[in-house]
C-alpha cells in the first residue's frame, strides 16, 4: 500500500518529530492508537492523529475537487503525485491547523449522525459532506488561514479550548452543512439510477460547485466576521493576562 511505503519517508519522520515537540502524537506507522500511546514519553499528548487522517484533511483543502477523497479513498492520497502536493511544507503549524480544523468538523458531523430515527437521514448526510464543507470554508477564509500569525492564534484558541471562538466557528460549519444538505435535496431528483444516496452525491465532481451556489454569502459573511472577532478578542485577553 502507498500509505505503508510512505511511513518512513523523511518528511513523515520529520513531521512526527515536529508534532512531538509541540505536544502532539503523530502516528505515521500502521498501528493502533493504544500501541502508539504506550510508546509516548512525557505528559499526555494534547492531540493525536494518524497520517491517513491528516492526509484527508490536507486533501480536503489542497485538492481542487474534494470529492476525490470520497471516490478513491485514503490510500490514493499517498500516491507520489498527490503526496507531493499535500506534504510539501516545512511549517508544522500548517499541519497542526489542518488537524484541529479537520477533527473539529468531523466531531460536528459525527455528533449529527446519531439522533432520533425521524431525523436520522438528514443527520447522517453531514458526515458525507465533511470534505466539501472543509474545502469551502478553507477557500472562503484562505487569507486568514494562510497567514502564519493567524494560524498561531487559531491553534492557540483550539489548544486552550476557547469556548467563544469554537462556538462561532461551529456555527459556520453547521451552516455550511445545512447548505450542503439543501443542495443534495435539490439535486437528488436529477440523479439517475439507484445511486441517489448522499454518499453518492458527495462523490460527484460538481457537488462543491452546486453547494457554493446554494450559499447565502451575506449570511455567511456575518458568521465569519463574528468568528474573527472572537479569535482576536481571545488573543488580546491572552496578551493582557
Amino acid at each position: 500500500m502507498c500509505s505503508d511505503l510512505m511511513s518512513n519517508d523523511s518528511r513523515q519522520v520529520e513531521l512526527q518529530r515536529n508534532f512531538k515537540r509541540n505536544g502532539y502524537l503523530y502516528i505515521r506507522k500502521k498501528q493502533t492508537k493504544r500501541f502508539a500511546r504506550s510508546n509516548w514519553r512525557g505528559k499526555k499528548p494534547d492531540e493525536e492523529i494518524k497520517k491517513e487522517d491528516l492526509a484527508q484533511y490536507l486533501g480536503a483543502t489542497q485538492l481542487n475537487n474534494p470529492a476525490f477523497i470520497r471516490t478513491t479513498g485514503k490510500t490514493s492520497l499517498f500516491e507520489n503525485r498527490i503526496y507531493e502536493k499535500l506534504f510539501n511544507r516545512n511549517d508544522v503549524d500548517w499541519y497542526v491547523l489542518h488537524m484541529y480544523l479537520g477533527q473539529f468538523i468531523e466531531r460536528i458531523a459525527r455528533n449529527n449522525i446519531v439522533g432520533i430515527a425521524t431525523n436520522h437521514r438528514k443527520k447522517a448526510q453531514w458526515w458525507d459532506a465533511r470534505w466539501v464543507v472543509m474545502n469551502i470554508f478553507w477557500n472562503r477564509n484562505y487569507k486568514l488561514l494562510s497567514n502564519k500569525a493567524s494560524r498561531r492564534k487559531i491553534i492557540g484558541a483550539f489548544k486552550r479550548n476557547d469556548f467563544r471562538f469554537k462556538k462561532s466557528l461551529g456555527k459556520i460549519f453547521k451552516k455550511l452543512f445545512d447548505y450542503s444538505n439543501k443542495t443534495y435535496l435539490k439535486r437528488k431528483k436529477y440523479m439517475t439510477g439507484n445511486r441517489k444516496s448522499r454518499n453518492d452525491f458527495f462523490g460527484l465532481k460538481n457537488c462543491k460547485k452546486w453547494t457554493e451556489q446554494m450559499i447565502n454569502r451575506r449570511e455567511l459573511n456575518v458568521l465569519e466576521k463574528k468568528m474573527i472577532d472572537e479569535l482576536y478578542d481571545f488573543w488580546e485577553e491572552r496578551q493582557a493576562a
